[in-house]
Parts: C-alpha cells; structure tokens; sequence
C-alpha cells in the first residue's frame, strides 16, 4: 500500500510495546512509522530524524519522565512537527496547560478509536505539509524580490552613472581646451 504522506512521518512513543506494534500495524499506510519505548529512545530517534517526522505522538504517563516534558524537550530541538499527547488517565488539566503553552496540537485518550485517530493524523499530517510549502514558498519569494532588488540597483546605477556621463565630459571638454590653450 501507497503511503498517504510519504516525505513526512509519525513518531510514536509509548512504553507499552502493544500499543507501538498495534500503531504500527494500523497506521503504516499513512506514513513512515517511528516507534520508541522509552522517551530516552524517543528523544534519540527525533533528534536524528526530526527534519522527517510531521507529527510526535506521546504517552503522557511513562517511567522516567512524562510525555509532557519529552514534548517539551523535543519542542526546543524543532518546533515544526506537531505534537499529539495520549493518556490513559484523564487529566484534563495538564491537557488544557499544555494546549494553552501551545506545545500539543491534540489530546487524545487510551484506548483510542482507530477511525478517530486516523482522521485526526491525516489533518495533521496535512497541515504540517501545508506549512513546510508555504515556508518554501515564502523563502522563494523573498529570494526572488532580494534579487529583484539588486536588479534595480544595479540598473539605478547605470542610468546615474549614464546621466553624469554627459556633464562631466563637458566639463572635461572645457578644461582640456583651457589647459590647451595655456602657453
């Protein structure tokens, strides 16, 4: 099966190896899968794939550290992927800090609904590749009007320096004849 949005994947940590293998098995027709056990594991795979991964799902209850501090310490590294946190406990407010930080893109409750959360992933996914387009958009403007600029300029000065070309050989003219005519 065909990826839906194969440049950009979904990084899955959870530290119940049954949820990553059903992720997996479920979702990996949407995109490329990563999957960590532990946010230690976690950390290590965003760190070194995060130009590829769109968007970062979290258990928020794991040993070792919470799925809200991992999402942080990842937020720091590349704030562009968008950050899902999953719990089997409702929290409500950790999850309504956290939206309000700005650090989650979504909340999510255990177990999940499969047709939920594909939904929810494929607008995410969406949205984080309307986003990486309008920045290259925006950087391919901005490039074209910088050397739209230096165009102007350098044709601004040709028309000045053709402008003073005139006046300064007349006046070059008059004192080549006066210097000529000096005995």
């Amino acid at each position: 099966m065909k990826k839906q949005y194969p440049e950009y994947g979904i990084l899955y940590v959870d530290d119940e190896m049954k949820s990553l293998k059903y992720f997996e098995a479920i979702f990996e027709g949407l995109a490329p899968i990563y999957l960590a056990n532990s946010p230690e594991e976690g950390f290590a795979v965003f760190q070194e794939h995060h130009a590829r991964i769109g968007v970062v799902i979290s258990d928020k209850k794991m040993p070792g550290e919470s799925g809200i501090e991992l999402l942080k310490r990842m937020r720091k590294v590349d704030p562009k992927p968008l950050r899902f946190l999953v719990t089997a406990f409702s929290d409500l407010d950790a999850a309504v800090d956290a939206l309000n930080d700005g650090l989650l893109y979504s909340y999510l409750t255990k177990p999940w609904d499969p047709d939920d959360l594909e939904n929810r992933l494929s607008k995410a996914l969406s949205h984080f590749c309307l986003e990486r387009e309008r920045e290259l958009l925006i950087r391919e403007k901005t490039e074209a009007f910088q050397q739209l600029l230096m165009a102007d300029k350098a044709a601004s000065i040709g028309i000045l320096s053709a402008g003073l070309n005139h006046p300064l050989r007349n006046a070059l003219t008059v004192l080549r004849t006066f210097y000529d005519l000096l005995p």
